[in-house]
């Protein structure tokens, strides 16, 4: 390090490529000087250090005290050699003896360079901090590098950053050399220095992306009143105008949809509805379940939960694929939604003959405006709620949530007309279950097994690698001449759940027949729920997500008094 060239070399560099002064990088060189002569020859000296930043030249004194009694020689200097070097010593002043550096060894050398790189580094970080500090929650663009471990490595000029697969738009691929725009969303600071993660998913991206694209929305004239989003499928955006001549929902739209299809573009297809916010939440509900149309809303303002029926033919819409639009419809209004199909009020033909005929059978009319009653409901709904029984979990798997298992593998079994077990049919108990867990957010796969399908068994890896969790539903009624319906594992999985229970959380869910529990004795989470209907299903939700306690006792010995059931 001695040598002029050299350190003239890491100026010139430091200061070109890395923006770090000459007079910064040689106080680091010196430091780490200082400290490699320490741990070498120089032990115990206390040098000064200086460092031509025009030439690179280095030179290096030892500083001692002069004294009459010299105790240690690495700091001290007898007053007669300290005439050597000062032409009048006096004793306490302090001598400058020129140091020779070239001794300080290989080792020694080493240190210095690894003290000038690990400088470099904090010195560089600290840069990026304070370059990017005041840019988080702003659009960056920059240049895809590579991935690693499912992190895009994104250059975005003066760093890299991260951009974690949980901060990815589902089903985009980023290519190295590709130009991407991001959200700075935070600069978390770890032990190697800060990190600036970005983000591509965040309900923030797209709201900035409104900004920069709407200029009512910049000026203030437009405010975004709520968001929610599911990145990839589909952005719920409520915007309100304090100028009545401006249309809040049209300056966001644009000429021809100009402005959204921008965006719409750059979140690579991703669904976005543009709605007029309401203060009422009523009003807001209505415009956000558009085209369909909502029916005898209850308002609970103490639970926040709304209560709407929807005709059959609006209730797709208003659920959407994988539930996503009633989860965004809920977010976005901050309320809690109770979504149920409008009974119809026609008497069929069953029922006019039966009055025909004097029958005790009342209309049908007659009988939903009882059960259809608010107290019957109310009672339902209790009962569905003492009832419901958690025979036996495995630790650490309830409350089930979104978070926790985005993706679930629902298998469901219903009764057939000759009373063996198949998967579920169109109108089913265990569809009402596989809707709810879309509504709540779950991403749920449909078992499907392959035709001939026969004892074969899906890798274990490959089951980890998809899915989360595994919930079964049994909708297996009693017939009359039988006390327990058995399940059939023939087609497809019975021989797989002592394989896949020991590796990915399984819950089992009984919608019918208490007795199930002896024909999966190893499923570890097993839960009686005695009836399928909505009201059992919305009482479930809460229990299985951890809004409610289990609060329900057996009737019947739920392990049909096998020990095995038991373990």
């Amino acid at each position: 390090m001695s040598n002029s060239s050299e350190i003239l070399a890491i100026l010139e560099y430091m200061e070109k490529e890395k923006q770090i002064s000459r007079q910064e990088m040689i106080e680091s060189i010196s430091s780490a000087i200082k400290n490699a002569a320490a741990k070498g020859s120089q032990t115990g000296y206390n040098l000064k250090i200086d460092i031509n930043p025009r030439t690179g030249a280095l030179k290096a004194w030892a500083l001692l005290t002069v004294t009459d009694s010299v105790a240690d020689p690495a700091t001290q200097i007898h007053i007669d050699k300290a005439r050597l070097y000062k032409p009048d010593p006096q004793i306490g002043d302090v001598i400058e003896r020129e140091m020779d550096l070239s001794n300080l060894g290989r080792i020694a050398a080493k240190n210095v360079y690894q003290s000038i790189i690990q400088k470099v580094r904090v010195i560089e970080k600290d840069r990026v901090y304070d370059e990017y500090k005041n840019s988080v929650g702003d659009i960056v663009s920059g240049i895809v590098r590579r991935r690693e471990k499912g992190t895009v490595i994104v250059d975005i000029g003066k760093t890299e950053a991260l951009l974690p697969k949980r901060e990815s738009i589902m089903g985009e691929d980023y290519a190295p050399g590709e130009r991407i725009r991001c959200l700075l969303l935070e600069i978390d600071n770890t032990p190697r220095g800060p990190e600036v993660i970005l983000s591509r998913a965040s309900y923030k991206f797209v709201r900035k992306l409104f900004e920069l694209e709407v200029a009512e929305i910049s000026d203030g004239s437009v405010k975004i009143e709520a968001m929610a989003r599911e990145p990839g499928y589909r952005t719920k955006i409520a915007v309100s105008s304090s100028d009545p001549r401006i249309d809040p929902v049209g300056a966001c739209v644009g000429a021809g949809g100009s402005r959204v299809k921008s965006i719409v573009r750059e979140l690579g297809g991703e669904k976005i509805d543009v709605i007029k916010y309401s203060p009422d939440p009523k009003t807001l509900l209505e415009e956000c379940i558009k085209p369909a149309v909502a029916k005898n809303v209850h308002i609970d303002a103490a639970e926040k939960k709304i209560t709407f029926e929807v005709s059959e033919a609006d209730l797709s819409i208003v659920i959407g694929k994988r539930g996503s639009n009633a989860k965004l419809t809920s977010r976005l209004l901050g309320w809690k939604l109770d979504i149920a199909k409008e009974m119809s009020g026609e008497i069929g033909i069953e029922q006019k003959v039966a009055q025909a005929a004097g029958s005790f059978v009342p209309p049908e009319a007659t009988a939903r405006s009882v059960v259809a009653c608010p107290d019957f409901r109310r009672w339902a709904a209790e009962c569905a709620a003492e009832s419901i029984t958690l025979v036996k979990q495995e630790p650490g798997v309830l409350p089930l949530t979104p978070q926790k298992y985005p993706r679930v593998l629902f298998v469901p079994l219903e009764n057939r007309q000759d009373g063996a077990s198949v998967f579920q049919n169109d109108d089913s108990q265990n569809l009402r279950l596989q809707h709810a867990l879309e509504a709540e957010g779950f991403s749920v796969t449909v078992f499907q097994p392959p035709a001939g399908f026969e004892g074969m068994m899906t890798p274990v890896r490959e089951m980890t690698e998809r899915y989360d969790l595994i919930l079964y539903a049994a909708s297996l009624a009693t017939r009359s001449n039988q006390t327990v319906v058995r399940i059939t594992w023939q087609n497809p999985m019975g021989v797989n759940v002592p394989v896949y229970t020991h590796t990915i959380p399984t819950v089992f869910i009984s919608l019918e027949n208490p007795y199930h529990l002896i024909d999966v004795p190893l499923v570890r989470t097993y839960i009686n729920c005695y009836a399928g209907n909505e009201t059992v299903i919305r009482a479930l939700m809460d229990k299985l997500t951890g809004r409610a306690p289990f609060v329900g006792v057996s009737p019947v010995d739920p392990f049909c008094g096998r020990w095995e059931a038991k373990l």
